[in-house]
């Protein structure tokens, strides 16, 4: 559950920051934030696997069936995809 509450805890130590110190010193701590982030994720190196496939053909048939079998869950894909591309 720690995790879900992240959001809202970064953002009220963000205000606090605000309050207290130069706002452009709080942008500039979130911006290290992303690059020291950025710098881990580079160095971090995945192990040697095999050829796998892109697409699981029959996990894709299987997504593709259950929707089809639960017309309002189409209905709800559909309705999401359109609000996010507002």
């Amino acid at each position: 559950m720690a995790w879900f509450s992240a959001p809202y805890r970064s953002s009220a130590i963000a205000g606090v920051l605000v309050t207290y110190v130069n706002s452009a010193l709080v942008l500039g701590l979130d911006a290290l934030s992303y690059v020291f982030l950025a710098v881990l994720v580079a160095r971090m190196r995945l192990p040697e696997s095999g050829h796998v496939s892109l697409v699981d053909q029959a996990a894709a048939c299987g997504g593709l069936v259950l929707l089809r079998s639960h017309p309002a869950l189409l209905g709800l894909l559909t309705l999401t995809w359109f609000f996010n591309l507002l």
